[in-house]
């Protein structure tokens, strides 16, 4: 269990766990991803403080700080999808991900909403994060594509891109193709400044109407708060999934929030 400090202007604002099922000490852990089973490397080595970015800086400290581990709140977005139709939502059904073209930010070293995703019949899936990850985030959707194909098992056009929040070269770059039609976000809604950092990449990347999934494990009421008050200032509807479905599916402790975006 790996525990993390969250910095703001140099001040400590909070101390949580990161991952109460993956161990943080081991470089390499096994992880199933829909029946999927596939070797993933965590980067356990961190960069210095003044290697920050723009979203490093909405975290308050090195993304790597973060995105080196795995975290609970992509676990539990692999299993509620695997679930997906027990859980009474349309918009998480299989028919829902079929065909489309989804966005993961904030994947780290894992990107496993994406795999997730890419098993659930989307053409084109990209896991994303700030260049200082996405080697090894690269690595570890090589090893799940390979898995997979083993498994028989399709995933479609599955990729791993640099995205730094608010960067206007990598969201253009990302979108040369078209537009996103859905966007994952596990575990990345952790200070009140990341709310509105992803909003303005979710402008830039996803389609008017589009569906956003948050899954998360750490909720810290002062970023729930600014996050309402965002979709609220925004016009956005937003709904959650039932928490106790989601115990019936084996999903403890985790908020799993669908948005409908809507461009400014």
């Amino acid at each position: 269990m790996a525990t993390i400090d969250l910095f703001s202007d140099g001040d400590p604002v909070v101390e949580f766990q990161s991952s109460v099922l993956i161990d943080k000490d081991a470089e390499f852990v096994q992880l199933s991803v829909m029946g999927v089973e596939f070797t993933l490397r965590q980067a356990l080595k961190k960069l210095d403080k003044d290697q920050t970015n723009c979203e490093a800086e909405s975290r308050g400290e090195s993304a790597i700080g973060t995105g080196h581990l795995v975290w609970d709140g992509g676990i539990a977005a692999t299993k509620i999808l695997e679930h997906a139709d027990k859980l009474g939502e349309e918009r998480i059904a299989l028919s829902a991900w079929k065909d489309k073209s989804v966005l993961e930010l904030g994947s780290g070293v894992g990107g496993l909403g994406g795999m997730a995703a890419s098993l659930m019949g989307s053409k084109r899936v990209v896991v994303s994060d700030v260049p200082d990850l996405v080697k090894t985030l690269n690595e570890n959707v090589q090893s799940f594509i390979e898995s997979a194909k083993g498994a028989q098992r399709s995933v479609g056009n599955l990729t791993a891109a640099h995205l730094e929040w608010c960067n206007e070269d990598h969201m253009a770059a990302l979108t040369e193709n078209g537009d996103f039609d859905i966007a994952v976000c596990c575990d990345v809604l952790n200070t009140e400044p990341a709310v509105r950092q992803i909003g303005t990449t979710l402008d830039k990347c996803l389609k008017d109407g589009g569906s956003v999934w948050f899954f998360q494990s750490v909720w810290f009421p002062v970023v729930q708060k600014e996050l309402i008050a965002y979709l609220k200032e925004r016009k956005m509807e937003w709904r959650e999934l039932d928490k106790k479905l989601l115990r019936g599916i084996g999903v403890m402790d985790v908020n799993a929030k669908l948005v409908v975006w809507r461009r400014p």
